[in-house]
């Protein structure tokens, strides 16, 4: 018991730069459309206008305002969005949660049919006996109207007593997966899988039965119509699920991943993709000053079964003993892009580099923005929304929302209404996940105090 109450202690005391992780750690990951005939969202819909949904996070992190604002009439209804590329956001109140059993720890995420919330009452126990945290669920077809749903099984999610949020709501072949979540930084943790075939009822995955002791240390959690990925911090480990809950790990000591490093991975209608780095291993002993780092060249590997895998060459990668991190991450389920972030601790220099896909296997490199990383990206699954706030690094005077054409270039969304503004620092959802939902009527937004409606339009 006295492991687990110093697990405990580890975990919280990272709670302060959990920004960094936002910024850092997490790969774009969201919900995407399901195959099943229970499914809306089976219309075609072009690469450029898609993305999956709903639980990107934005960097850098934002959380709840300390001073409510001024509330507006809220709206009722809301109709569906309108196809092709989103051009402009009218934003409207929706008033204050009153029906969140906390609606400062209000989450909400965004999937093909509607959207699902979150809120949890941490608890905490005495000595070396954790208390679980009451995790009530919520579900709306329309961000507007909301119903409380079920009261989330922890105990057999075996969250350990010290889950603080859930980080990410996925689609993927059979409905729902919920990621629980907590620690910072360089100490992450998995403290939780729940599955939904509705976004109403869920049932709970037993994380330790799923990945063994691994399950500790699982950062990133991603998945489409063909399945689902997990990796393990500094990929020490990669499996696939197809529905959530039984999970099979990768060979990592087969031949086609030789001296590589697994930093990332999803699935979407085109396979499974996993990301990260090949090259020299960098494992010999050595004395004296610290060696130079091998060079290591970017690049992704698919698989049509997540059984045989192939590397596939990113054009324009080139090796470098720059540290580098790679990402990818869903614009829709027919659409992935990978981003690899570099940086040189000798010159303080950093760049970037994306590529985009449509398939898994075919790559083309793309311009994208400096400061923008695969945290900003959210989505439901049809279409991919960029997010940062823009403000004094206390407050946010308002977000900055960007979508993709068709060819992959970015493109500002006009934004009118009295739009929201929300205060990111000292909150326990410090880092931003759950804040902002990409959803079939438009964008919610969470402040803390009310949701916000976002509605598109496409002129």
């Amino acid at each position: 018991m006295k492991t687990k109450s110093k697990r405990i202690r580890i975990r919280w005391a990272g709670a302060a730069l959990m920004t960094l992780v936002a910024v850092g750690l997490a790969g774009c990951v969201g919900a995407g459309p399901s195959p099943s005939p229970a499914s809306t969202a089976d219309t075609a819909d072009t690469a450029g206008s898609a993305v999956s949904a709903g639980t990107e996070s934005i960097s850098p992190s934002l959380m709840a305002t300390q001073t409510p604002q001024t509330p507006q009439t809220p709206q009722t209804a809301v109709s569906p969005t309108p196809s092709g590329v989103w051009k402009s956001i009218d934003w409207a109140s929706l008033g204050a949660p009153s029906w969140a059993a906390d609606p400062t720890q209000f989450q909400v995420f965004g999937w093909s049919r509607g959207y699902v919330g979150f809120s949890i009452k941490p608890n905490s126990g005495t000595g070396d006996t954790p208390i679980d945290p009451t995790v009530v669920s919520y579900y709306s077809p329309d961000g507007v109207n909301w119903k409380e749903g079920q009261t989330l099984d922890t105990a057999g999610a075996g969250t350990q007593g010290v889950l603080m949020e859930i980080r990410s709501v996925i689609e993927g072949p059979t409905g729902l997966l919920a990621v629980g979540w907590s620690g910072a930084c360089g100490s992450e943790y998995l403290d939780g899988l729940w599955t939904s075939s509705d976004g109403i009822a869920w049932q709970p995955v037993n994380t330790q039965k799923a990945f063994g002791q691994n399950a500790i240390a699982i950062p990133r959690i991603s998945g489409g119509s063909a399945g689902y990925v997990a990796v393990a911090y500094k990929g020490a480990g990669v499996w696939t699920s197809a529905d959530g809950r039984v999970w099979q790990p990768v060979a990592l000591d087969a031949p086609g991943f030789k001296n590589s490093k697994i930093d990332d991975g999803t699935a979407f209608s085109g396979g499974y993709v996993l990301a990260g780095t090949y090259g020299t291993p960098d494992c010999a002993v050595t004395t004296g000053p610290a060696p130079t780092l091998p060079p290591v060249t970017a690049a992704v590997w698919w698989s049509a079964d997540a059984a045989s895998w192939t590397r596939v060459s990113l054009p324009g990668a080139m090796s470098s003993s720059d540290g580098q991190s790679i990402s990818v991450c869903r614009l829709s389920d027919r659409a992935l892009m990978a981003i690899a972030s570099k940086w040189n601790n000798t010159s303080q220099t950093s760049g970037q580099l994306a590529w985009v896909t449509t398939d898994g296997r075919t790559w083309k490199s793309v311009t994208l923005p400096a400061g923008i990383s695969a945290t900003n990206i959210l989505s439901d699954g049809q279409r991919a929304l960029v997010v940062l706030p823009v403000g004094d690094g206390q407050t946010v005077s308002h977000l900055s929302l960007q979508t993709f054409d068709d060819n992959y270039a970015l493109v500002t969304l006009r934004q009118s209404g009295n739009q929201p503004s929300i205060s990111y620092m000292g909150s326990p959802m410090s880092d931003g996940y759950g804040l902002v939902a990409v959803g079939p009527a438009g964008v919610v937004v969470t402040d803390g105090h009310q949701l916000w409606m976002g509605t598109p339009s496409a002129s």
